[in-house]
């Protein structure tokens, strides 16, 4: 379920910034983790002191984007594994 407001407010700042390159938004050199790595990896990206990670990229060894870890597939994650009586981390 998405919250109306989150989705205003991505829309707002949207409009705000559609004049800016997408440079400006970006992280020139995030954090990433490989498609092998554990949960705690990803946990401590998105635990660092930047407010703005909000998701994790997954690269193969040679840097190629292979996906994303977003805040809320670690959450799930970790429900998913209580749920099913498993320690997650």
């Amino acid at each position: 379920m998405r919250r109306r407001g989150a989705d205003r407010g991505l829309g707002v700042d949207l409009v705000r910034n559609a004049d800016r390159p997408v440079s400006s938004g970006m992280s020139s050199a995030p954090g990433t983790v490989g498609p092998d790595a554990d949960l705690n990896a990803v946990l401590t990206l998105l635990a660092s002191d930047d407010p703005n990670v909000n998701r994790v990229p997954v690269v193969e060894a040679d840097e190629t984007l292979v996906g994303l870890i977003a805040r809320q597939d670690v959450i799930r994650a970790i429900r998913d594994a209580r749920d099913d009586g498993h320690d997650a981390t």
